[in-house]
């Protein structure tokens, strides 16, 4: 019975060293948005210990699979990580985003670590912004990073491994494809009328939705020639509307806070441009602003509607009259100078209305003889808006010249 006993603890002691000392394989695949269809090369794996230490590296292959030999058996952690480049976000992910916040739309796991944008582990309106704003507006880096993955816990020797979902960073609605290009948003515009500058002359520029659409956001980018034309401000009646202006590209955006969508109409601007041409401005000939690559617009459903497209006048040069040299600087201040060229004799009168069109002043009233004269008509004092003015000439025949400047 002794010896029994002996051989049957002999035996248990085998099979427990041999267990301690097996090896086994680790393996698995990760796939964009948990889809098989979608699978992930090139992704670095690591296999961590309990403690984070790195025990073992691999990379995916085409079909998105990671294999790791002779793991001891244990329970281990698979982390992943890449420098591939990401892709795939609209302001269709911002609204899945404002939707969530909302309570109107529920995000799947792989869904809510791609809207995390801000990596603080909650989906609010902070998300929301960094995406809209952040990100289209600024084109800053998501705090998340570009890419974002899961992580999974795999027992060596239970199981053969586990499969990992990963995502672009704010593509809440897993639209991009990896290691494929595709062509990237465009939208169309057309000339709906023509207006007319000299060089240093102030003007604004509307820019009209082509056709109707219910819309959540937009964002619209346009490159402008910086050194010929210079633009003081950028207004628009939609609330939550932003713009910025660099090295010759402008970049305006707007979205609702809210599920209510806003009624874009043809003949209502979504914004107006408003600036001055500069020196050198003849030789361009004409300033159109055309929509360049990553403009779009998301609609009442979340969706980009293929066929819209802007309504923007064309800027063509103009010789200027010859009384008038200029209103400079525009952005008017207490320097702001006014400088006339007078072919005879005439009286000067300088009237400034306020943007509802009411007379606040008339700062220049005086009679000149011919020649080329520096008026100071101190805008400077002017509380700060848009104004517009006329400059009437009275001589043999009467003259009136109209304008705008900011202040």
């Amino acid at each position: 019975m002794k010896k029994l006993m002996k051989s049957f603890l002999a035996l248990l002691l085998t099979l427990f060293c041999l267990s301690a000392s097996a090896q086994f394989t680790v393996s698995g695949g990760v796939y964009y948005h948990n889809n098989p269809n979608k699978p992930l090369a090139n992704i670095q794996i690591d296999l961590k210990d309990g403690s984070g230490n790195i025990l073992q590296t691999t990379f995916t292959n085409q079909s998105g699979q990671y294999s790791f030999a002779n793991v001891p058996a244990g329970t281990y952690t698979l982390s992943a990580s890449t420098n591939l480049p990401s892709g795939g976000v609209t302001l269709q992910d911002a609204v899945l985003i404002l939707m969530n916040v909302l309570g109107l739309y529920n995000l799947t796991p792989i869904q809510q670590l791609a809207a995390d944008v801000d990596g603080n582990g909650v989906i609010n309106m902070n998300d929301y912004f960094t995406v809209v704003f952040g990100w289209f507006l600024y084109g800053y880096p998501f705090p998340s990073g570009d890419w974002v993955f899961t992580d999974a816990t795999v027992v060596a020797g239970l199981k053969d491994g586990n499969n990992m979902g990963g995502t672009s960073s704010a593509d809440v609605n897993g639209s991009f494809v990896p290691n494929y290009t595709k062509a990237e948003l465009v939208m169309a515009s057309e000339v709906v009328e023509t207006r007319e500058a000299s060089e240093n002359e102030f003007i604004e520029i509307p820019v009209y939705p082509g056709q109707s659409v219910d819309a959540s956001a937009f964002a619209l980018y346009f490159e402008y020639p910086a050194d010929l034309f210079r633009i003081d401000a950028v207004e628009s009646r939609l609330e939550n509307f932003r713009y910025t202006t660099e090295n010759g590209l402008l970049k305006v955006v707007w979205a609702q806070t809210t599920p209510a969508t806003q009624a874009l109409q043809p003949g209502v601007p979504l914004f107006t441009v408003k600036g001055m041409t500069l020196p050198g401005f003849r030789s361009m000939g004409d300033l159109t602003f055309s929509p360049i690559t990553g403009s779009h617009v998301v609609d009442a459903d979340g969706n980009i509607p293929g066929d819209f497209k802007l309504g923007i006048p064309r800027v063509e040069f103009k010789e200027s009259p010859n009384q008038i040299v200029s209103l400079y600087p525009n952005p008017v201040n207490e320097n702001t100078l006014l400088m006339l060229n007078l072919s005879e004799d005439s009286r000067v009168r300088m009237n400034i209305f306020n943007s509802e069109g009411r007379l606040i002043s008339t700062p220049v009233n005086h009679t000149l003889p011919a020649g080329i004269h520096t008026l100071s008509p101190e805008l400077g004092k002017l509380a700060r808006g848009t104004y517009h003015y006329t400059i009437t000439l009275e001589s043999n025949q009467i003259q009136t010249i109209k304008g705008a400047f900011i202040r």
